[in-house]
């Protein structure tokens, strides 16, 4: 990987590179631009050995603007987010393997272009032909994202990083290319300086303008100073030139010293030349050695590359395997080595890996599962020669994730009966049958289980009951879990027991059921809230539903960063989901939105079809409050194009906003109102039939289905419901007289303190919206109806005057001056004269 060392080593040598000047100037030219949105692309391409690398860098030396530097590594391609982990840790100041833990690669990427917007940076990618799939992805998302950038890919002739190109060309991006041709004779020559003239002569014609291969051929040369004909120092003859120069540098490095050959496998094990590291992994100095390999060409200090991928990759393969893994042992040892680049070690020790290396290999995969299950598959299967029950259960969640769920079926079957596994294998066995729809087989190996009925299996059983048609709160699975001794397992029965009060709309019972929960479970650790998961997922919906949105986010994303951390796949599209409504609610509403994009996500990966209905309500409400009726029809198309969802509330909710959405852009569909069985969202269905019924011109209907769901939500004690139904219910009423115009003013004040309680900005603000215009529009009406004697009444009243001063004033007595007072503060709708001058202000 590049790194800011290497370019200040660069800006010290003066970035000088022979026989490529009008190369430099282009890119200078091209670095120099200001970054742009779109991105402003560069692509370097040229073939092997041609120095694409070197002339990238002796560029870079030159500009002043941040650089971000990056090097996909091919032999590091299996580490999650390899190459992408310089420029991440740079931009967040943070080590990779905690953000894993702790953030989607969404929510990273977020991070990072935040940063981006501030700074006027170049990312460059060095051999981008070779990145792996996260950091693919990763800096593919960055190109169309909202930051200004400059991108620079530098990678080997016809292996295009396509996807990155192709991206940047949607996104509308500048692309400029340079092609690195080979090198003038005149310049070969100059790089081949030090041999004889007929030796000079043969590099130049072989070379062929390659550069890398012109300083090998005079390295095989200075070696054999008699040599005259290639065939002296290159016994396999001619053939493509690719060809060639492999040979070349595998004779290079087989007639090194064997001293100077280890340190050489040692720095192609590390990529690095840290003099340091090589010497405690080749077990003695490495100063000489290092000295030979620059003067051979092997190593270069002052290029990006320390040893470039031809040099690195003969090294490799011709290096004895015994010697290989006892070198990436030893580097997986070193201090200051990271948990991913140990892991990316132990795995190429294959058979020579042992217990204790798995051990410490399997550690790091629980950790980057949940961003790059692919990365984590390769990782263990190199261990496929040791018996190890942990790693088929790791092996099985990678492979469940990148949705290869047949493949992770046949290694939990034989974990299913193993004491201390079992039930951990059938709980993700169920998941995997879940995922690929096959609920009923998922029960059948849960409820099957011969073993002790413990908690996280009554757990499985109890959450696969509750999330496809909802339970009997004196479920004997949950009364049976309820006896389970100690945390977390005592708040997941309280939370599956909420979920099933909500469910049949006994509220009073859930709220005192769930009382406490949720702080119970924010004080247990990760390790202990992976075994409740799905019980997790129905607390966050109990927090929306009884409007305990601080709380309910904060539990949200804290279990998706668990659920992400142990693998668990079919839960996060649930919590997705439940974390969109409670941020919708909060006022949150890009936040929302990007959550219902992964709840739809996940659930298509994962084979959770009812949540992607769901999750596009979330975004229709979220349209509304931002009151943009596009954005409100583009998601209506999308909630009428998902998969009608089989839990009974969730689809009559998808069926009920349906409609709503429908009939508000003047397009209604046929709509039912359903409140039997009633459950907690059955006020909110009564607002949306309000709702169709108002647009088809029915008002009475409308006003009815208004008052009927308020007045239910109020019984069910669920301020939010009952709050917006006000607000709904005040439209109707507000012009039906003045005692229906004060009325609705009521229930707007009332909705006003209820939303500024619960912590609802955006429904604060249409509220206090809606009341502003009704006083604005009541007080212009009811000054209409004074009388001329009680606009002069009023006048005087405003001025602060008493009933006796004006009696004098008007030349009237003091009780008709009484009478007048009354009669307009009456018309006003005031309770005091106080409220006079406010009220004509307006006039």
């Amino acid at each position: 990987m590049m790194s800011m060392r290497t370019m200040a080593s660069v800006r010290e040598h003066g970035g000088y590179v022979i026989g490529r000047h009008e190369e430099r100037v282009f890119l200078l030219g091209q670095l120099h631009a200001a970054p742009s949105v779109p991105p402003r692309i560069i692509l370097v391409d040229g073939p092997m050995g041609s120095g694409k690398t070197a002339l990238v860098t002796s560029a870079l030396a030159e500009i002043e603007r941040p650089v971000l530097l990056a090097r996909a590594d091919r032999f590091a391609g299996a580490s999650p987010l390899a190459s992408a982990r310089p420029v991440i840790e740079s931009l967040l100041d943070a080590d990779l393997q905690q953000m894993i833990e702790e953030h989607s690669l969404r929510g990273i990427l977020r991070e990072c272009i935040t940063v981006l917007r501030e700074r006027d940076a170049i990312i460059t990618i060095d051999d981008a032909q070779w990145l792996d799939p996260m950091s693919s992805q990763f800096f593919a998302d960055l190109i169309s994202g909202t930051a200004p950038l400059t991108v620079l890919l530098a990678y080997r002739q016809a292996m295009a990083p396509v996807r990155l190109i192709d991206t940047a060309r949607s996104a509308g991006a500048s692309i400029e290319h340079l092609s690195v041709g080979p090198l003038a004779d005149p310049d070969i020559a100059t790089l081949s300086a030090g041999v004889t003239t007929e030796q000079q002569r043969i590099v130049v014609e072989t070379a062929d303008g390659n550069p890398l291969f012109a300083r090998t051929l005079r390295a095989a040369f200075l070696r054999h100073p008699d040599a005259t004909t290639l065939d002296e120092v290159l016994p396999l003859g001619r053939g493509p030139r690719s060809e060639l120069l492999r040979s070349v540098v595998s004779a290079d490095v087989r007639a090194l010293p064997a001293c100077a050959r280890r340190t050489l496998e040692a720095v192609a094990v590390l990529g690095a030349i840290d003099p340091a590291r090589l010497a405690a992994l080749t077990g003695g100095d490495v100063a000489e050695d290092l000295v030979l390999l620059r003067r051979h060409g092997l190593i270069d200090d002052e290029s990006s590359e320390a040893i470039h991928p031809v040099v690195r990759s003969s090294t490799y393969q011709s290096a004895a395997e015994d010697d290989l893994a006892d070198l990436h042992r030893r580097a997986a040892a070193l201090a200051g080595t990271t948990p991913l680049e140990s892991a990316e070690h132990l795995s190429r020790l294959r058979s020579h890996l042992t217990d204790d290396d798995l051990s410490v290999l399997l550690d790091t995969a629980e950790h980057a599962l949940g961003t790059d299950p692919a990365s984590v598959e390769r990782w263990l299967r190199a261990s496929l020669h040791l018996r190890e029950p942990r790693r088929d259960l790791l092996l099985a969640r990678a492979l469940a994730l990148s949705g290869r769920v047949d493949e992770a079926a046949p290694l939990l079957e034989p974990l299913l009966d193993l004491p201390g596994h079992g039930a951990e294998a059938r709980a993700l066995l169920a998941h995997a049958l879940r995922m690929s729809g096959q609920p009923d087989e998922a029960h059948e190996v849960l409820s099957s289980y011969a073993g002790p009925r413990i908690p996280a299996l009554l757990l499985e059983l109890a959450a696969t009951s509750s999330l496809t048609d909802g339970h009997d709160p004196a479920d004997p699975l949950l009364i049976e879990l309820s006896a389970a001794h100690g945390e977390p397992y005592a708040s997941a029965s309280a939370a599956l027991r909420t979920i099933a009060l909500l469910n049949t709309g006994n509220i009073g019972a859930a709220r005192r059921e769930f009382d406490g929960v949720l702080a119970a479970m924010l004080a247990r650790p990760a390790e202990e809230l992976r075994e409740v998961m799905d019980a997790a997922a129905c607390a966050v919906w109990c927090a929306y539903m009884l409007d305990e949105l601080p709380q309910g986010i904060e539990f949200g994303e804290r279990m998706l960063r668990i659920a992400r951390r142990f693998g668990r796949m079919s839960v996060q599209p649930l919590l997705y989901c439940a974390l969109a409504f409670c941020l919708t609610q909060a006022g949150r509403l890009e936040d929302a939105d990007a959550a219902a994009d992964l709840a739809v996500e996940t659930a298509e990966r994962y084979r959770v079809p009812d949540i992607v209905a769901m999750a596009r309500v979330a975004q229709a409400l979220s349209a509304f409050l931002q009151q943009d009726m596009e954005l409100l029809r583009e998601r209506r198309d999308a909630l009428q194009a998902s998969p009608l969802p089989a839990v009974r509330w969730w689809r009559r909710t998808a069926q009920s906003a349906l409609a709503r959405t429908s009939a508000m852009l003047g397009e209604p569909i046929p709509h039912v109102l359903v409140t039997d069985p009633p459950d907690v969202t059955t006020p909110l269905r009564y607002a949306d039939a309000a709702t169709v019924a108002l647009f088809e011109g029915d008002t009475e209907t409308a006003r009815r289905y208004y008052e009927e769901g308020r007045q239910l939500a109020l019984e069910y004690g669920v301020a939010s419901q009952s709050a917006l139904l006000g607000v709904l219910l005040s439209g109707v009423i507000a012009g039906d007289g003045p005692a229906s115009a004060a009325r609705a003013i009521d229930l707007l004040e009332e909705a006003r303190d209820s939303f500024e309680r619960l912590g609802m900005p955006c429904h604060l603000s249409m509220a206090v919206g809606n009341l502003q215009r009704l006083r604005a529009s009541a007080t212009g009406e009811a000054l209409n109806a004074l009388t001329p004697r009680e606009t002069e009444v009023a006048d005087l009243l405003a001025d602060g005057k008493t009933n006796q001063e004006i009696a004098d004033a008007l030349v009237i007595s003091r009780r008709t001056a009484e009478e007048h007072v009354g009669n307009v503060l009456r018309k006003l709708g005031l309770s005091s004269r106080h409220g006079v001058l406010s009220a004509l202000r307006g006039r």
